[in-house]
């Protein structure tokens, strides 16, 4: 029991280090909030597998790999109690709702594997890939979210979440960057209106400009008026994961209210998610701007080099050309339509002066030559000297 109970107190060490880790590495409440839940869950595998804690399982684990390892054999029985673990997520129904995607099992699955060899337990990758049966991700059919279903979750949601929703399509954010968002990182006397996002609170970590639509900046600037510099703009809480969770129920009641409860087709998600606002930004951008912009704009990683390319003058331009698809009300839109089409047409009646202002040189142009022409006929004692003093420059 004496070793059971020491056991006990290194193994809460280890995984309150290994929760430091990754911190250390995310700086992420989210992050931290996922390893605490895979925690558990390791947990209540091990109480309903094995009828012990997962200190003593992971005890009783290390001392028989070390003993194979001893004794010559292999580590076989590491990969099917891992493939066990694997079966349980498969089968476990949290509060008898539906089964836990396969995306959900693979992210608790791959945070124990990294916590296990945080506890020196050795895990081989390709014995991983022969033992362990991992369910594939479902790769459902897209069903973006229309322009109508934006229009009516704006209309029924409350000033500020009608503003932030809004911020969300215009820009691209996620949720998470947005809810960490403070008055001073609005730069609203630009056009289109800025929004400057630090780097702690991105998930890439590096710092980017967004930039958001005419209609979203309207909905903003009587909000932002109320507020100080420092003010977070979309939220009373300072928790990200906490206002994150209240934000989840709140467009929960808001999508039952419109009546958008539409499950996808996997049954296991809702067609209508706030996470689609990004998403309706991503499609557009990236018809209009290209994968390499519009990555960057979103804040992908892979897409950043690109982005730093480009000075805050140059995307805001970019940005120009795409906000009439980004614009949710019928009103708003056909405003940007007849602004763009009022700039085409004075572009084209600026181009037209300047053909005909050429047209016009090119005509006294041509009359100074032939005038020119006409006066050394004219006088032909001073067209030989020309054509003399010519040929000599030519030699020289």
């Amino acid at each position: 029991m004496k070793l059971d109970r020491i056991s006990s107190v290194d193994f809460s060490k280890i995984q309150k280090d290994f929760r430091q880790k990754i911190w250390r590495q995310s700086s992420s409440e989210a992050m931290l909030s996922h390893v605490d839940v895979c925690f558990r869950m390791f947990e209540r595998f091990c109480q309903d597998s094995y009828k012990k804690s997962s200190s003593r399982v992971v005890t009783k684990l290390k001392s028989d790999i070390l003993k194979a390892h001893r004794q010559g054999k292999g580590t076989k029985k590491l990969y099917m109690f891992l493939d066990n673990f694997v079966q349980w997520l498969s089968e476990y129904t949290p509060k008898k709702k539906s089964e836990l995607a396969p995306t959900t099992i693979r992210g608790y699955f791959n945070e124990i594997i990294q916590f296990l060899r945080y506890n020196e337990i050795s895990i081989d990758n390709n014995m991983l890939k022969q033992f362990v049966s991992l369910p594939k991700k479902l790769k459902e059919l897209p069903q973006p979210i229309t322009i109508d279903e934006i229009n009516l979750i704006v209309n029924s949601a409350s000033e500020v979440r009608s503003a932030m929703y809004l911020t969300l399509v215009s820009s691209g954010i996620r949720i998470g960057e947005a809810l960490q968002l403070r008055k001073q990182d609005f730069v609203m006397q630009f056009e289109p209106a800025r929004i400057n996002l630090p780097a702690k609170i991105t998930k890439s970590r590096q710092g980017r400009y967004s930039f958001i639509s005419k209609e979203a900046k309207l909905k903003l600037i009587p909000i932002l008026a109320k507020l100080e510099d420092g003010d977070l703009v979309f939220t009373n809480s300072n928790g990200v994961l906490r206002a994150g969770l209240t934000e989840e129920t709140y467009f929960a009641r808001l999508r039952k209210k419109v009546d958008l409860t539409e499950m996808d087709s996997s049954g296991l998600k809702h067609k209508i998610t706030a996470h689609k606002f990004r998403k309706f930004f991503a499609t557009k951008a990236e018809r209009k701007l290209g994968i390499q912009v519009s990555g960057a704009l979103l804040g992908h990683s892979p897409y950043m080099k690109t982005y730093y390319e480009y000075d805050v003058n140059q995307l805001a331009n970019l940005y120009s050309d795409l906000e009439a698809e980004l614009t949710i009300s019928p009103e708003y839109r056909q405003k940007l339509i007849i602004e763009k089409q009022k700039k085409e047409i004075s572009d084209l009646k600026r181009s037209e002066l300047e053909i005909s202002r050429l047209k016009s040189q090119q005509v006294d142009d041509k009359k100074q030559v032939l005038d020119m022409i006409s006066k050394l006929v004219d006088d032909p004692k001073k067209f030989k000297e020309i054509l003399k003093k010519s040929k000599s420059e030519n030699q020289n």
